[in-house]
């Protein structure tokens, strides 16, 4: 085995497989990175049995071949060397030599014979969807997924498809939010739970492409993203009926504008040592308030738009924050109906993108 390709190259390759790495104490083989050099084209792939990363990137190739290093290793040789043309060799010794114009490492290669290549389909097999409809679905409901291991199927997130159109749902207990695009991907209704952290890979490279392809297995999904493929685990378990927890009807009704609003929440954050603001509102003004017994209050009011019953509730400012980035509006409407029910947050300009919170009891 023997090719050259540019430090430049080669890193960027390497940038995209990494996160299929293996970074548990599993098989000494997920460590590695996979390389096979053929017709002028490397196939770098990693895979930790939940998600697999496979990327072309051109090269001479002199010699084709195969081999496993060790990824950690190879990742921070790439990344060190100046950017010039990287001679890349296997001998007869097992050894992988690393060359620059100045630097030679020699690097003893990784067995192997156990390595879980990933599975390969047709590019006809895809159905295509536009990269930025697919990713702002993905940014405008990612930070709503658990990221706690034990809640299992929540720490992925929910995507219905029907015939017209294209749902992602992400829940963590204390919050939902739900992205629905208009599209129709030629596939057989129904739903699947992908891995947060396989979409926030796609997510990460869908700059580098204008359509996203997607491939449904059984208990598998494979996506494809110009040159690289990800096939990841589904996760498997009865996701909550998100469509049972968002009311229809509302008593109180407030436009609110949103850079007024979160300002004035990460004011309150500072002084509360538990992110508790609460919300009392009346007539056109919202008055926010919090305290800290060890520091002092705040209080803050904030002008708006209302219909309805005045009302006084408490959230984790943090939860609010945290959503309103991803409101692309100059104004959004929260909606209640007590103060222990949940607040639902619509969009003015995207109907299809509501975001829940629950309150906290004072």
């Amino acid at each position: 085995m023997k090719f050259t390709i540019s430090q430049k190259s080669f890193q960027a390759a390497l940038n995209i497989v990494q996160r299929g790495l293996s970074g548990k104490n599993l098989m000494e083989v997920l460590k590695g990175i996979h390389i096979e050099a053929v017709d002028n084209t490397l196939l770098i792939t990693t895979n930790n049995l939940e998600l697999g990363i496979l990327t072309r990137v051109p090269a001479n190739v002199e010699e084709d071949g195969r081999i496993l290093v060790e990824g950690k290793i190879l990742f921070d040789i790439i990344r060190k060397l100046p950017n010039e043309l990287i001679k890349f060799s296997v001998g007869n010794d097992n050894l992988v030599h690393i060359s620059t114009s100045r630097s030679k490492f020699n690097i003893v290669a990784m067995i192997n014979d156990r390595f879980p290549l990933l599975d390969e389909y047709d590019e006809s097999d895809y159905k295509m969807v536009t990269s930025s409809l697919f990713s702002d679905m993905i940014r405008k409901t990612h930070f709503a997924a658990s990221t706690d291991e034990a809640r299992g199927v929540l720490t992925g997130e929910l995507l219905e498809i029907d015939e017209n159109s294209v749902t992602m749902v992400a829940i963590d207990g204390f919050r939902l939010a739900v992205k629905k695009i208009k599209s129709s991907l030629n596939l057989e209704p129904g739903k699947a739970v992908i891995p947060r952290n396989t979409l926030m890979e796609i997510l990460r490279l869908s700059e580098s492409s204008e359509k996203i392809g997607i491939l449904f297995e059984e208990r598998s999904v494979s996506f494809k993203i110009g040159d690289t493929v990800l096939n990841s685990n589904l996760l498997e378990g009865d996701f909550i009926n998100y469509r049972q927890i968002v009311p229809k009807e509302f008593v109180t009704r407030v436009k609110i504008n949103v850079t007024e609003f979160n300002e004035a929440l990460e004011r309150a954050s500072v002084i509360s040592n538990n992110k508790l603001v609460v919300l009392n509102i009346s007539g056109d003004s919202m008055n926010l308030s919090s305290k800290n017994s060890e520091i002092g209050n705040l209080e803050e009011n904030i002008s708006v738009e209302f219909e309805g019953k005045d009302l006084e509730i408490a959230f984790n400012s943090r939860y609010f924050t945290e959503a309103l980035r991803y409101f692309d509006d100059e104004y959004i409407y929260l909606n209640f109906n007590s103060n222990v029910s949940p607040c639902v947050a619509e969009s003015e300009s995207d109907p299809d993108f509501i975001y829940l919170l629950l309150p906290v009891r004072i």
